[in-house]
């Protein structure tokens, strides 16, 4: 039994690895580090590269509908790291640093 027990630890902690080793750290390590998931830093990295590009276009180049593009904006607006700029149309994605 003891084997039994020994072997479930290890595997919810191998579970805990990979869960860990999924998520990005946005932010400084020293002060309240953010945890945002894969999608999220590909919507990020798209807002680097071409800050006008729209949910629309993210959405198509990361394989995953509109409205999930939205959601994960959202989160990442209310987060504090996501801000848009101007007309919806005509407006560019701004990524927020705080020092």
């Amino acid at each position: 039994m003891k084997t039994f027990d020994n072997t479930q630890e290890s595997s919810e902690k191998g579970s805990e690895i990979i869960q860990k080793s999924s998520e990005k750290k946005f932010g400084d390590s020293k002060n309240k580090s953010k945890s945002i998931g894969k999608t999220a830093q590909k919507i990020i990295d798209f807002v680097i590269s071409d800050p006008s590009m729209s949910a629309e276009a993210m959405a198509y180049k990361i394989g995953i509908s509109s409205r999930a593009v939205e959601k994960h904006i959202s989160k990442l607006r209310s987060m504090g790291i996501l801000s848009r700029e101007g007309a919806d149309h005509g407006g560019y994605w701004r990524i927020i640093v705080k020092p």
